[in-house]
């Protein structure tokens, strides 16, 4: 492999090379190949590239020379990559010039460069991002990378992060799993590849089961699932719940079983992203959320504005119509008389507020129970009434956190919020000029008023059996009839694999006969 001086069109010497595609036996490129290929001859492509720097630059900088003696260190140590990432770097700027990176075992370490992101998060819904990286050869060093091979298999499942730097040193990170990935395109000799980045959550939405919970909380029933998988999650609950006698994953997958029971409970979530991983975070309560590290108070001011820092451009504010008031009512057979109708009235500051929602049957048998869940039917029947939608050139900004809009005109608009939603477009301008890399951030938003409650919607609807079901009577060992006062009896279900064939098979099942 040779470095060879040249001109390009700003009169700096450029790195060209001559590196044919490298391949094992299996035809693919690993990250091992890649960095392989160029520690044959990379001490001595080094020296040559430092040539060509120095005779490039009349006045070489400080910078420059402590890159170059980094690679050539690198190169002597055998680290082919990190001399490849030192040249680089030079050339572009230095690190300081990159302020948007990627990291994580979905591609090797320096091999690509961040050319944009596109994507976005919801409360209570998976978020998924589409990162666009370059081989180097974007900045026009005419470098002919070997990471223009790299296998594409190898990517998905893979931990990515894409690492936003802000003003004031710190970092911005969005974590998550290759869901998907692609080669997207060809530029001069410049290979881009797209990755689809999602969250460890979404692992959920690939199995499914049926399966019984006997005696559970709703949330103990989130402890078991949730611990089949090995990320992290935090609780940050408030409310009491109630012991559940029966509850049936009844092939559902795991995704939409938790979503159903956590959106008949009031329970949403988001996640927390750091560098090495993102957390699942469930919460019930407004006091459950953190004010925006770096941006708890956010000013607006008009499009187009030339300002030294980032502000809010864009903002509409929203009211709907919403209903007044949720009934719920059930039947316990065991106290006929039981009146179980509960009634919570919370109508908004509109006109026709007062209409009313009756729900039956409620699903509980508790008259506290019915209380707590008329109470969050009602809530989140109230929730989506007071709305704002806005945008802006703010990276900081980030879902499942608070901040308080300030400067807006209209003054009953300037108070804390909720962040719904972000939807955040980054890009690398140097795609398009040939240039040091140069980013643009637009960010787009729904608020939630923190004075008033969030509740998720009921999207998941519960499944519903295909007529009458078969079943094995079951009890203990050695009792031939077994049943209780009202003459229930416990059964395995054919779907249960989980069952022991005995009186915990199931809950007490009242008998009807033809």
């Amino acid at each position: 492999m040779s470095f060879v001086s040249t001109n390009n069109k700003s009169g700096m010497g450029g790195l060209t090379t001559t590196t044919p595609p490298i391949t094992g036996e299996s035809g693919g490129v690993t990250a091992d190949s890649v960095a392989g290929s160029v520690a044959d001859a990379a001490e001595a492509a080094v020296e040559q590239a430092a040539g060509s720097l120095f005779g490039a630059l009349p006045e070489p900088s400080g910078l420059v020379k402590a890159a170059v003696a980094a690679a050539q260190a690198a190169a002597a140590a055998g680290m082919a990559q990190d001399a490849v990432s030192a040249i680089v770097s030079a050339v572009a700027g230095g690190p300081g010039a990159h302020n948007v990176t990627v990291s994580g075992s979905a591609v090797p370490p320096g091999a690509l460069l961040f050319a944009s992101l596109d994507g976005g998060e919801t409360l209570s819904e998976l978020f998924s991002y589409v990162v666009q990286l370059k081989t180097p050869d974007t900045l026009n060093l005419g470098y002919v990378s070997p990471a223009a091979n790299l296998p594409l298999k190898p990517m998905v499942g893979k931990d990515l992060c894409v690492n936003i730097e802000l003003d004031g040193g710190g970092k911005r990170h969005i974590s998550g799993l290759v869901t998907a990935a692609r080669v997207v395109g060809h530029e001069g000799r410049s290979v881009t590849y797209e990755l689809r980045m999602e969250p460890w959550v979404k692992l959920l939405t690939h199995t499914s089961d049926y399966k019984a919970f006997q005696n559970k909380t709703v949330v103990d029933i989130l402890d078991e699932v949730l611990a089949e998988y090995p990320y992290p999650v935090e609780k940050r609950l408030v409310e009491s719940y109630p012991v559940r006698t029966w509850q049936v994953q009844y092939g559902e997958t795991d995704f939409d079983f938790l979503q159903r029971l956590m959106q008949e409970w009031g329970i949403y979530w988001w996640f927390e992203h750091s560098e090495d991983s993102h957390t699942l975070v469930l919460a019930d309560a407004i006091s459950a959320h953190k004010a925006c590290p770096d941006s708890p108070l956010v000013e607006w001011h008009q499009e187009g504005l030339k300002l030294d820092k980032e502000f809010i451009h864009t903002i509409t504010a929203n009211e709907s119509l919403r209903t007044g008031q949720w009934v719920l009512d059930d039947f316990d057979f065991t106290k006929p008389r039981s009146l179980l109708a509960n009634t919570v009235a919370n109508p908004r500051e509109t006109g026709h507020a007062t209409y009313e929602h009756y729900e039956w049957p409620g699903d509980y048998f508790d008259k506290s129970e019915g209380e707590m869940l008329t109470r969050i039917r009602m809530e989140a029947q109230r929730s989506p009434g007071s709305r704002v939608l806005g945008g802006g050139n703010i990276r900081t900004l980030m879902t499942g956190y608070t901040f308080t809009l300030e400067n807006y005109p209209t003054a009953e608009v300037n108070q804390e919020y909720l962040l719904m939603q972000t939807l955040l477009f980054v890009q690398d301008n140097a795609q398009h000029s040939g240039q040091d890399q140069h980013f643009t951030f637009s960010t787009r938003f729904e608020l939630h008023p923190t004075r008033e409650v969030f509740r998720p919607q009921r999207t998941v609807s519960k499944p519903h059996t295909k007529g009458p079901q078969s079943a094995i009577v079951t009890g203990p060992a050695g009792q031939e009839i077994w049943t209780d006062q009202y003459g229930r009896v416990k059964v395995q279900f054919g779907w249960d694999r989980y069952g022991k064939m005995d009186e915990n098979s199931s809950c007490w099942i009242r008998v009807s006969y033809p």
